[in-house]
């Protein structure tokens, strides 16, 4: 018998989706998470707080001055408004298997909590108090890491909570290796179902892996590159070819001199522009797709050099003739800290609206959320950022 999508009502859809969110999301696990029914693009969800205390000398006959105690609401404004989108055909329902819907509903989490994922982990970057530069990091120096970031979360007394990490997943593998004896707890979470983010604990920390942690690269393209010069960025090759005759995908046609090929290339990475043969043809949609979800950009040129920045590995590498055109070194984080440390407002269930489309017999089916993300700055001292070189 042939599916149907009477199946797919707005109750269910909403319980599965936040079942699959509940399990994918980092930023439900290390946030001081917020989750309320009734939001609306704007609320304020309230986040208090008291102050802390001092200890001061006692002497007899001596009156002692206390401190007032005082509560403040740190507001988050939810302001973020997210929406996964597809269209379903009867034909292509037909053509479905009975499982589609749990199949969708998992896709339609995966892509919701990546993205707040990505802008919760940002935040924790970009915040955080402390700030540690570990270069290049093997199994050998992995456990020194750890070390120096909880020592940092201590003489911050944030070590009040319970700590966690989150890493990527070469990290994740060079953990492996370094506590190969037993000392890293793999999950039996992770190890059961494969898509919960908590990987296991090790050194005192609830270990985290993400492909949503911010990383950068630059490329620099001081001097005219030439035809057949090729760079891959995040799984696509672009190819430099003659002044205007690029033609097939991933070409990019070259510039009357560098600085005219440089906006050519920041237009190709950042898919703007007018796509032609004097300019560009755009890469695969796939490979669009995934620069589009992993946030890559390129940045405007300057000496040269353009700045870009994604989320997970940009993988970044090239063939260029001229030595001085190359990519510099990947920088990446691994994200430590305590409990709670950042603040995350989400709604409660996600909402389903299902359209019909305008002279077409299928359906569109929209799942949409809301939420607000930040770190307050009382909870700054509470990560540490570990610049990494990937």
């Amino acid at each position: 018998m042939a599916n149907t999508l009477t199946n797919l009502n707005a109750e269910w859809w909403q319980s599965t989706i936040q079942f699959f969110l509940n399990n994918m999301l980092v930023a439900r696990e290390i946030c001081n998470t917020k989750e309320e029914a009734l939001l609306v693009s704007g609320s304020s969800v309230n986040f208090p707080s008291v102050n802390d205390l001092t200890v001061s000398n006692y002497a007899e006959g001596t009156d002692v001055t206390p401190i007032s105690l005082t509560s403040a609401n740190s507001i988050l404004t939810v302001n973020q408004s997210k929406i996964v989108s597809f269209i379903v055909d009867p034909v292509q329902e037909k053509q479905a298997t009975s499982k589609y819907v749990t199949v969708m509903a998992q896709q339609a989490a995966f892509r919701l909590a990546n993205e707040i994922d990505k802008q919760v982990l940002a935040d924790c970057v970009s915040l955080a108090a402390n700030q540690l530069t570990a270069g290049a990091v093997s199994a050998a120096t992995l456990f020194s890491v750890l070390t120096d970031a909880y020592a940092k979360l201590f003489y911050a007394n944030a070590t009040d909570k319970e700590l966690f990490v989150v890493m990527d997943a070469t990290r994740l593998g060079l953990l492996t290796q370094t506590f190969v004896n037993g000392g890293f707890q793999q999950a039996d979470k992770k190890l059961e179902d494969g898509f919960s983010p908590y990987a296991g604990k090790a050194n005192n920390f609830k270990v985290y892996v993400s492909n949503n942690i911010p990383s950068s690269v630059t490329l620099s393209i001081p001097v005219l590159p030439t035809a057949g010069d090729t760079f891959t960025l995040a799984g696509a090759t672009w190819t430099f070819v003659a002044v205007g005759t690029a033609a097939v995908a991933g070409e990019i046609s070259l510039g009357a001199d560098a600085a005219a090929t440089q906006l050519i290339v920041r237009s190709a990475i950042n898919g703007t522009g007018t796509p032609g043969a004097a300019t560009y043809i755009d890469i695969a949609a796939t490979s669009r797709v995934v620069y589009t979800n992993n946030n890559i950009a390129s940045a405007v040129f300057a000496g040269g050099d353009s700045v870009i920045t994604g989320v997970g590995p940009l993988s970044p590498s090239e063939t260029f003739t001229d030595i001085n055109n190359e990519f510099g070194v990947q920088t990446t984080s691994m994200i430590f800290g305590s409990m709670g440390a950042p603040s995350l407002a989400i709604q409660m269930l996600p909402s389903l609206y299902i359209h019909p489309l305008q002279y077409q017999i299928g359906l569109n089916y929209m799942t949409h959320t809301l939420f607000g993300h930040t770190v307050f700055t009382r909870d700054t001292f509470r990560l540490v950022n570990v610049s990494i070189n990937a």
